[in-house]
Order: structure tokens, then C-alpha cells, then sequence
């Protein structure tokens, strides 16, 4: 598939403004070098160290269930090959992205691809312990929760007055909405995800 192919695919399923999000963001940065050839295709690729970049179309959707406005303070639980980040970082102009990743190879790596993004943390470490400056309305995971106690929780510590969560757990997405102490859930969609791990690598 050509990039031209594949954007045409996100225009066609995605809001306009994370399809422009991610017509902007240029996967191939993003792509170990064995797996360029593929950097346009829907599909994860292996990014080494059992972790994988995700299709773009899932990426962009899970994007679009958290909607997110453009003062958002956004939490990202695995930051991976820091694709997703990338594209995140180009809906909140006025807000901000912290990401962090378990694999310390990964969070480097990351560190280095999003250094232009003057709005964007990186941090190299366990997402599920440390211990965060600010609650953020919006938080989004790439692996996969064990059950919904454990986001609850997290949501409890870590999440503003107002926050959508968009994360995967037994095989589907889902989407959690914290209103005060009132916490809501949905699920959206079946995925596969990798399951969450503790501690740094």
C-alpha cells in the first residue's frame, strides 16, 4: 500500500481533525529500517523487544474515541514507538502529551523522535507508579489492562475532575468516563493488544 492509499483509508474513518493529525505524521519515522517497505500498510509491525506499532486505522480511532480538544492534558500509558505520541502532539496546541515507557531503549528512542515536540514529555519508566505533577482529562493505554479495577484505580489517582480514558482489556476496547467520583465504561471494539507489564526494562 502507498501513503497516498493509506490516507485516503483514514480519511474515510476518522474525524477530520486526527485524519489530518495523522496525514501530517509521517509513519515511516516511526518503523524499524527492515520494515519500511511496509510503513504504509494497515497492519503492526514489530518494533523489537515484543512490542509492536500499531495499524495506523486503530491508532487513529482510538485517537478519535478520546476526543480530544485542543487544550487536552494527555496521558499516554506506553509509549511504543511513539507514533501514537506523534500524532497526539498535533491535536493539543494548547495542552500537553506525557508518555511513558516501561522499555528504556524505546523511551530513549522516543525521546529522540518527539524532541520537536516542545509540548510532549517522555518518560522513561513504569506508567502504572509514577508519580505524576498534574490529573490529566485525558488518558489513553497501549496494552492491555487485566480487568477494570486496575484503570479505576488509576483513575482515582490521576485523572482530573472530567476525563475520558480509551483503553484495551480482555480483548476489546474500551472507553471509561470519570465525572467527579461517577465512573462510567463502554466497551467499542475488539482488539489485540499486548498486556500491560510492571517495572522498567
Amino acid at each position: 500500500m502507498k501513503r497516498q492509499q493509506l490516507d485516503l483509508l483514514l480519511k474515510k474513518q476518522l474525524t477530520p481533525a486526527t485524519y489530518q493529525a495523522m496525514k501530517n505524521t509521517d509513519r515511516a519515522k516511526f518503523v524499524l529500517p527492515e520494515f519500511l517497505v511496509f510503513a504504509y500498510e494497515d497492519r503492526p509491525l514489530s518494533i523489537g523487544h515484543d512490542v509492536t506499532i500499531s495499524q495506523p486505522s486503530l491508532v487513529g480511532k482510538m485517537i478519535d474515541f478520546l476526543e480530544i480538544e485542543s487544550i487536552s492534558n494527555i496521558l499516554e500509558l506506553g509509549t511504543g514507538s511513539a507514533y501514537n505520541a506523534a500524532v497526539m502532539s498535533k491535536l493539543v496546541p494548547y495542552g500537553t502529551l506525557t508518555t511513558v515507557e516501561r522499555v528504556r531503549p524505546l523511551a530513549t528512542r522516543a525521546k529522540k523522535l518527539l524532541a520537536r515536540a516542545k509540548n510532549t514529555t517522555v518518560i522513561s519508566g513504569d506508567a502504572l507508579t509514577v508519580k505524576y505533577k498534574h490529573p490529566f482529562d485525558r488518558i489513553i493505554a497501549t496494552a492491555e489492562f487485566l480487568d477494570t479495577a486496575t484503570m479505576k484505580k488509576f483513575l482515582d489517582e490521576n485523572a482530573a475532575f472530567f476525563c475520558i480514558a480509551v483503553f484495551p482489556m480482555q480483548g476489546q476496547l474500551w472507553r471509561m468516563v470519570k465525572c467527579g467520583k461517577h465512573i462510567t465504561s463502554e466497551p467499542l471494539m475488539a482488539v489485540r493488544f499486548v498486556p500491560v507489564l510492571g517495572g522498567e526494562q
